[in-house]
């Protein structure tokens, strides 16, 4: 039975090895443009470097959830981080296109390894009224990504460009790698039971949820990689985008309050 205590290490580790794999793929987005220049290569044919690393993950995801059963966990946990620090350093050093794609897709291939099998080991080391908080602060790793990675990644990046920086996620995934070494258990091969049929693991909710979890990673890519590229290429959309916000609130103000009083507060 598990302990009531949280297991606060693992769930740090938990966290970091998250925002490590988060990082290789999001933190791409403030270098596209930077990447296509590097690599004499079009914009848009850098810009599929992200569905390469994300096709690689679900495809990574899927295989190791059930080898995580038969093998244990935690040399899963240890080996994926691991290798995503190989393929970031590969990518860093490769001097084509070809070569960074390749790097890139084996890099979604090793985040995708130990993303879904981190949950399912927090899972088992915590009680089911902690179950929900403890999981809360993993997927936490995913959302400091966006909200420090990203642009600590464009400041940095200013001055050791994108390939600097992809060596700097590859010394935060081996971080991570001895992290959870350190605070996963060790477990054996299990028992291997009768398969279980696809309809039985996937019935029509668990199917929604996925299908809810696709269009939100679809709705993820577009605003976080290609939406903040694409206002790099196009500052004048920004402007705007600004403009036309700023219209419909001086239009809601002189609706509530007049059309006299809303012109008279947007004069300086």
């Amino acid at each position: 039975m598990p302990p009531t205590s949280m297991p606060w290490a693992l769930i740090g580790a938990a966290c970091l090895a998250m925002f490590a794999a988060t990082a290789s793929g999001t933190t791409r987005a403030p270098f596209l443009i930077a990447i296509a220049a590097d690599l004499d290569a079009s914009l848009p044919l850098v810009a599929n470097l992200f569905s390469m690393t994300a096709t690689a993950w679900g495809i990574a995801s899927a295989v190791a959830g059930p080898l995580s059963d038969r093998v244990g966990r935690r040399w899963v946990l240890v080996l994926g981080p691991i290798a995503l620090g190989g393929a970031m350093a590969g990518t860093a050093a490769a001097g084509g296109f070809f070569g960074v794609a390749v790097w890139a897709t084996l890099g979604g291939l090793a985040a995708g390894s130990f993303t879904g099998v981190i949950f399912a080991e927090v899972s088992d080391r915590v009680a089911d009224s902690h179950r929900g908080r403890a999981l809360g602060w993993v997927m936490s790793g995913q959302s400091i990504t966006l909200l420090v990675g990203v642009p600590l990644a464009a400041w940095a990046g200013a001055y050791i460009g994108w390939r600097g920086w992809s060596l700097c996620v590859a010394a935060l995934s081996l971080a991570s790698a001895l992290a959870l070494f350190g605070t996963a258990e060790g477990r054996g091969a299990r028992a291997t039971g009768a398969s279980v049929a696809l309809r039985t693991a996937l019935p029509p909710r668990i199917a929604g949820l996925l299908a809810v979890g696709v269009a939100e990673r679809v709705c993820y890519g577009l605003a976080v990689i290609y939406f903040a590229t694409f206002l790099q290429t196009r500052p004048w959309a920004a402007a705007r985008g600004t403009g036309a916000s700023l219209g419909a609130l001086r239009g809601r103000q002189s609706g509530r309050y007049g059309a006299r009083r809303a012109a008279r507060g947007s004069l300086p």
